[in-house]
């Protein structure tokens, strides 16, 4: 089902490479100007993945195409019981993009360089009430759901080409559901 997503979309001759460790497996499918690369663990506790790298070409970008292979991805990450997905969100869209899905910023202090670096001093305003309050109420340690501030007027430009490392936890009901109705929407 993946490789037909990347084939419609015109990325072809796909080659596809798993190397095997000691907790889990590397996942990665290569072709000219796309790379998709995943780390699966396996833990004593859950099982998680981490979406290390992905790139695709101009050509591909705006067109869905990431969302309907991480709709295939998530279908395999179900039937391997995994619990925890971690991305690092940067390169273009992803400080945006990851955060639509539900993704929440693991280090805070990620969260607080972004607002700090933002020209747009109401959006930054708001953005650090939101973070001050979630940090004083759930501890710093707590990671701090993005999509919040995706939705301050403004949130969508501030966290293009943004860096951040985040989480999203599949045993959580609320969290899971965000992120499986946005999606499958």
């Amino acid at each position: 089902e993946l490789e037909g997503h990347l084939m419609a979309s015109g990325i072809n001759n796909v080659r596809k490479s798993v190397y095997l460790n000691n907790n889990g497996f590397d996942f990665k499918l290569t072709a000219r100007n796309f790379e998709m690369s995943r780390n699966v663990t396996y833990g004593d506790k859950s099982n998680s993945v981490y979406h290390s790298y992905l790139r695709l070409p101009k050509s591909a970008q705006g067109n869905g195409l990431t969302k309907k292979m991480f709709q295939s991805l998530y279908k395999q990450y179900e039937a391997g019981n995994i619990k925890r997905i971690n991305v690092t969100a940067n390169i273009d869209v992803g400080g945006y993009a990851w955060a639509k899905y539900g993704f929440s910023a693991t280090n805070r202090s990620d969260v607080i360089d972004i607002i700090r670096r933002s020209n747009n001093d109401k959006w930054a305003s708001k953005a650090l009430r939101k973070v001050n309050y979630h940090y004083k109420r759930y501890g710093n340690d707590t990671p701090f759901p993005m999509l919040r501030l995706t939705k301050i007027e403004g949130g969508k430009k501030e966290l293009l080409n943004t860096f951040w490392s985040g989480t999203i936890d599949l045993s959580n009901k609320k969290e899971r559901e965000w992120f499986v109705n946005y999606l499958f929407k």
